[in-house]
């Protein structure tokens, strides 16, 4: 993972979006982003995209509010503990 970005994310708690498995794989407290989105839906236009993100808005917010790890599939959204 790039250390700058997890940097930037962790300063303030703030949530990481990426599709890099990498930070999944560094996901214990103190060395991944605080608050990783993974998403794992394969090659994707960005207009995909952006409508996943706007169809799963509400609960993604809501997930993010009380989870530190959430993962965006095509078809749903994963709580990882």
């Amino acid at each position: 993972p790039d250390p700058f970005l997890l940097a930037v994310a962790n300063k303030d708690q703030q949530v990481l979006i990426t599709k890099d498995t990498d930070f999944q794989l560094t996901h214990e407290p103190g060395q991944g982003p605080a608050k990783p989105v993974l998403v794992t839906t394969g090659n994707s236009h960005n207009d995909e995209l952006l409508e996943l993100f706007a169809r799963h808005e509400e609960t993604l917010f809501r997930f993010l509010e009380q989870h530190t790890f959430v993962e965006l599939r095509r078809s749903q959204l994963v709580i990882h503990m």
